[in-house]
């Protein structure tokens, strides 16, 4: 008798409780579980890909700056005869051989610079016939003892003092050498002495 006349208070389409909960009762969605990995991830929004662009421009700009160059840098370096006499400047950066260039770079103070010597010398004489034009570039040290290492050398030499062009071309171990295409552009650098007969240093160097 009570449900009847509660029903008749309320209307014929009354129902007993509720469909939703009163606004200010709207119940918090449940914080994401294991069971959410293979779900697609909510859409980024614009500062999220602000940041993710700002990462990848840095990341790009440290790979620039790290790599190593592709040419020979253009520098104007002291020249030395080979009986260590300066007879005037010569550019680093230019490359004369008709089939490419072959730059060995050593330091006075290099223990296997030294051993190997005479293995370089061979080697700039046995690719000369090639078409590959050697160019010793002493540095890393006072000009007074890169002249007593051109003595050594017995040749012409190219002078790097205070080691900047080493630094331009990534230099940082020697001895050091640089293979090149006539247009200066490096194909193949190699760190660390080469003992070996002048063909078989030839074709590990790709000459």
């Amino acid at each position: 008798m009570l449900q009847g006349f509660a029903i008749g208070m309320l209307g014929e389409n009354a129902t007993m409780g509720t469909l939703t909960p009163p606004p200010e009762r709207t119940a918090r969605p449940a914080p994401p579980s294991r069971f959410d990995a293979g779900r697609p991830a909510p859409p980024m929004g614009p500062s999220g890909r602000a940041i993710l662009f700002g990462l990848f421009a840095l990341a790009v700009a440290a790979w620039l700056l790290m790599r190593p160059p592709t040419k020979l840098a253009a520098s104007s370096l002291p020249r030395l005869a080979a009986d260590g006499t300066p007879t005037g400047d010569a550019p680093a950066g230019q490359c004369g051989g008709a089939k490419g260039c072959l730059i060995v770079y050593v330091a006075p103070w290099c223990g296997p610079c030294k051993a190997s010597l005479p293995g370089d010398r061979a080697l700039a004489d046995f690719v000369k016939d090639r078409g590959i034009e050697t160019t010793f570039v002493v540095g890393m040290d006072a000009m007074p003892r890169c002249a007593e290492m051109a003595r050594a050398i017995g040749r012409e030499v190219l002078v790097d003092a205070s080691g900047a062009w080493a630094r331009k071309m990534s230099i940082r171990a020697v001895p050091h050498f640089l293979v090149t295409g006539p247009d200066g552009r490096v194909k193949k650098r190699q760190a660390g002495a080469l003992i070996a007969s002048p063909d078989v240093v030839a074709r590990q160097l790709g000459l």
